[in-house]
């Protein structure tokens, strides 16, 4: 679904609020001191310079999240330094966890797609076109949008930052640093509506958010348990959370990340290599 439009002057003087998560712990890179989160949770930040060329290069900055955790207003990210530079930073809100990674088989009849997850990707998606149609040229999230046909020529060049979105599709639910199947997502989901004592979708807004986040998938077996061999629950917040090949906004044959390239190579030929 499309945003409304509206016209007008709105008052801007503050970061819009994330979206519902658990609190961060605050020693981690996710923790930006904010205490309120809301559904309505979907802004971008632009950081710019009073002066400079009028073409300036623009770049989407996407916070360290996880899939779970932040928002676009973490300090980390703020964009001044670089706006110095001549470089436009936009920082962007995106729907995360349950709110942005939820699949039910009823769910992806309605989409039309045969897909009903991934709605934070369409999100970073969505404010990549915003870019390209009001600010300038781009960047992006590249481990995802590498292998999304819906952020074809929105971006020309990326960072990594992070592991997930580097690893292969797993058919079983809930790890943060692989792809799920379509397949594992629904079961997830389903699984999600069971805990919660919910018999179907219609019932959800019913729930407060905080009981949403609070449920707990059952891990004892498959690929969760292999990853975190001492963990037997989902911790409730990873097990609907990855990004999801559902072959509309993830293609099925992913890209790799390092094509033709090979990695700086460790022991006595690195370390001569230093010292030459």
């Amino acid at each position: 679904m499309r945003p409304l439009l509206w016209t007008g002057v709105r008052l801007d003087d503050r970061h819009g609020l994330g979206t519902f998560q658990p609190p961060p712990p605050a020693a981690l890179l996710y923790f930006g001191w904010e205490t309120e989160f809301s559904h309505d949770c979907l802004y971008l930040n632009v950081c710019t310079g009073a002066t400079g060329p009028i073409d300036k290069p623009v770049q989407d900055w996407y916070h360290f999240e996880v899939f779970v955790f932040g928002s676009g207003s973490n300090p980390l990210q703020d964009g001044i330094k670089l706006a110095t530079e001549c470089i436009i930073v936009v920082t962007v809100n995106s729907r995360l966890g349950r709110s942005g990674f939820f699949a039910l088989p009823e769910m992806n009849v309605e989409s039309g797609h045969q897909a009903s997850c991934n709605y934070g990707i369409m999100d970073q998606i969505a404010a990549l076109e915003w870019v390209q149609r009001g600010v300038s040229s781009g960047g992006s999230n590249v481990h995802i949008f590498r292998n999304s046909p819906l952020a074809k020529g929105l971006f020309c060049k990326a960072t990594y930052e992070s592991v997930p979105g580097m690893t292969p599709v797993i058919n079983g639910p809930g790890h943060i640093t692989a792809y799920m199947t379509m397949t594992a997502a629904d079961e997830a989901g389903t699984e999600s509506l069971d805990v919660l004592d919910a018999s179907f979708l219609a019932e959800l807004p019913g729930f407060p958010s905080e009981m949403i986040l609070g449920a707990s998938l059952a891990r004892r077996q498959g690929p969760w348990k292999s990853y975190l061999r001492l963990t037997f629950t989902s911790l409730s917040v990873y097990d609907t959370t990855s990004s999801i090949v559902d072959d509309y906004v993830l293609a099925g044959q992913l890209t790799p990340p390092f094509s033709g390239q090979r990695r700086q190579p460790r022991g006595r030929a690195a370390a001569s290599k230093s010292h030459s």
